[in-house]
């Protein structure tokens, strides 16, 4: 997976998502993400669910991202016979505490 014909990793040694856009309610926003993978770059939204308790915020997203939006083949060896879905699901959660 790491290697040249799926991610890469050598020229290529991050994956970067950023925010761009938050739109909709505090609890509940909509995210547009802006997702680099491999030099691609492609934005996306997902929906997002926020709690806040106790100077504590948690975020958590769960998403998928195509191999092939990013101009990855999926990995197929043995003829086809093993192969590797295009969609990939992601799930983050992100935790903040103020300090």
């Amino acid at each position: 997976m790491m290697g040249s014909k799926v991610l890469d990793a050598a020229p290529f040694p991050e994956i970067e998502i950023r925010t761009v856009d938050v739109i909709g309610p505090s609890w509940a926003p909509d995210v547009t993400l802006r997702i680099r993978l491999k030099g691609v770059e492609r934005d996306m939204t997902v929906p997002v669910a926020i709690q806040y308790a106790n100077n504590r915020l948690e975020a958590i997203t769960v998403f998928e991202v195509k191999q092939t939006d990013f101009g990855i083949s999926p990995l197929s060896i043995l003829g086809g016979a093993l192969q590797v879905a295009d969609a990939i699901r992601v799930r983050m959660r992100i935790v903040a505490e103020k300090s």
